[in-house]
């Protein structure tokens, strides 16, 4: 039987889960606002869609304010400031990483450079969404 690790602790799921529900119901109701305006669609049910939408854009904004203030409260605030430090520190290996990464898909025996908790992929992950939500958010009101 193999011992399992936990990778992420508790106020990092939750404030995962806090980003992800919302993104989600976001995604969901603009596809199909975005589908409803390219077919011509309108009237009341494009004005609700639009208003649950919004709705949503609030919810993603109060929810991870509040799983913040949260695991702050709770003193669980370190776990996450430790993860958003190990995203935010790029070595050159890291970038390596990233150009091998393609070829590594064709050639799969290619060594790659080791990786931390979060490998070059995950990190930029990560600052692409931030990036994204930013501009979501910039964008939306």
């Amino acid at each position: 039987m193999s011992a399992k690790v936990r990778r992420f602790q508790g106020a990092e799921i939750v404030f995962h889960w806090a980003q992800a529900l919302p993104i989600l119901a976001l995604l969901v109701t603009g596809g199909m606002l975005l589908v409803r305006r390219a077919l011509g669609l309108h009237g009341p049910a494009q004005a609700a869609l639009a208003w649950w939408h919004k709705a949503f854009a609030g919810g993603l904004g109060l929810v991870a304010c509040l799983a913040l203030t949260l695991s702050l409260a709770a003193d669980n605030w370190r776990p996450l400031w430790r993860t958003l430090g190990e995203c935010l520190r790029w070595r050159p290996a890291d970038f390596v990483w990233l150009l091998k990464a393609p070829v590594k898909l064709i050639w799969p025996r290619l060594p790659m450079p080791p990786a931390g908790r979060f490998n070059p992929g995950q990190k930029l992950n990560l600052l692409l969404q931030a990036l994204l939500l930013i501009g979501f958010l910039v964008t939306g009101v």
